[in-house]
């Protein structure tokens, strides 16, 4: 619902999350039902496997540019000195 109603297609990429993304994220979850004890929390950690692939990441069309570009100045940056 989210992805066809409330979501800028305009501004922002929905990627998948990668492995690392997955990790974090799993590592959020935990901190919150640590200081939380929340029941929501709670239930996708018992049913992470299954639900994990339902997150999306919403990532910033300009926010994707702008470390695309500085990527690439560390290239030539590299290159330079080497």
């Amino acid at each position: 619902e989210f992805i066809m109603r409330s979501c800028n297609h305009e501004m922002v990429d929905l990627d998948p999350l990668s492995k690392e993304d997955f990790e974090e994220l799993k590592k959020y979850i935990e901190e919150h039902l640590f200081y939380t004890n929340s029941e929501l929390a709670a239930s996708y950690l018992e049913n992470w496997n299954t639900i994990k692939h339902d997150f999306i990441k919403v990532f910033p069309k300009d926010y994707k540019k702008a470390l695309k570009r500085l990527s690439e100045e560390k290239i030539v940056l590299k290159k330079i000195i080497a």
